[in-house]
């Protein structure tokens, strides 16, 4: 398994076992802010606002459509580690098919 320390780290950040360490809170915290913003976003979009709150709001959705494709393609990097005892391809292809990520790709 290469790069073996940057996936535990990784894993622990994103899918802590035992406790939630400082960096586990801190993605944690921006994960849940990132879909609280997102969410909001849809709200503010119903209500007509004005063209520059509005091209702020796109920006802030675009963010938020990198940070959880990025978020996405991480657990795919740790997909070993996230189902453990199954070869390399076939994690990949359990993450991919999970309800998490089918929940990440709607």
């Amino acid at each position: 398994m290469r790069f073996k320390g940057i996936k535990t780290f990784l894993f622990n950040m994103m899918e802590p076992q035992k406790e939630l360490k400082w960096y586990s809170w801190i993605y944690h915290v921006f994960m849940g802010l990132v879909v609280l913003g997102s969410s909001g976003i849809v709200i503010f979009d119903l209500i007509n606002t004005d063209p520059e709150i509005h091209k702020i709001l796109l920006l802030i959705e675009y963010i938020a459509v990198v940070l959880f494709i990025v978020e996405y393609l991480l657990k795919l990097f740790i997909a070993e580690l996230i189902f453990p005892g199954e070869g390399h391809i076939k994690a990949r292809i359990s993450y991919i098919t999970s309800f998490d990520s089918l929940i990440d790709i709607i």
